[in-house]
């Protein structure tokens, strides 16, 4: 009786490990097409950081397409506080490529 309830559990427990192990690989992919997008184009405008190196800044409509994301879903992240726009001339709003980068990392 209780090799079977191991014996169960334990296939269980496979059946979840290959699941994960499935979504592991559909997150990979996603990250992998998102880096690939954030590369693809080049950038119009760089500020420097306080460390001194360049940074490159993105326009929304730049950051929405590499994202593949809606403006509303955009102004959700910026909102949540995970990505931070920043403001040029007092209206134009653009956003750090290093912070897009930290916020696709943050996804997987």
């Amino acid at each position: 009786m209780d090799l079977t309830l191991i014996k169960l559990s334990l296939e269980r427990l496979h059946d979840q490990l290959e699941k994960l192990k499935k979504r592991n690989v559909e997150i990979e992919n996603s990250v992998r097409n998102l880096k690939e997008r954030l590369n693809l184009k080049s950038f119009v405008m760089t500020t420097q950081t306080s460390d001194g190196f360049e940074d490159e800044l993105l326009d929304t409509k730049q950051v929405r397409k590499y994202l593949g994301i809606s403006h509303n879903t955009l102004q959700a992240i910026v909102q949540s506080g995970k990505l931070i726009q920043k403001r040029i001339n007092g209206h134009n709003i653009r956003y750090s490529k290093a912070d897009v980068m930290i916020y696709i990392q943050s996804l997987t």
